[in-house]
């Protein structure tokens, strides 16, 4: 019983450790590319998202969307992108 007590105590804590970084480790990522971006780049990424706005502070808008209701029923879309099965292009 207290293995089994440990090894859920253990799951828990490390889900949602992984939990925790969800939203923060995408924009330390997106602010670590955004630094590396070439000038026209840089340029482009500003036209799109407006003038102020960084891609850090955007970084995980998609994960939110995705686990709206509205958008489930499409959220498959990017997964052949990401390696996984996906439609046909």
């Amino acid at each position: 019983m207290l293995k089994a007590l440990v090894a859920l105590t253990f799951i828990v804590g490390v889900h949602a450790e992984a939990l925790a970084w969800g939203d923060r480790g995408h924009s330390i990522v997106a602010e670590i590319a955004a630094r590396r971006l070439e000038p026209a780049v840089r340029q482009e990424i500003e036209n799109l998202l407006g003038p102020g706005v960084s891609l850090a502070s955007t970084a995980a808008w998609a994960d939110g969307v995705a686990l709206t209701k509205r958008y489930v029923a499409i959220s498959w879309l990017n997964a052949k992108s990401a390696g996984g099965v996906g439609p046909q292009t």
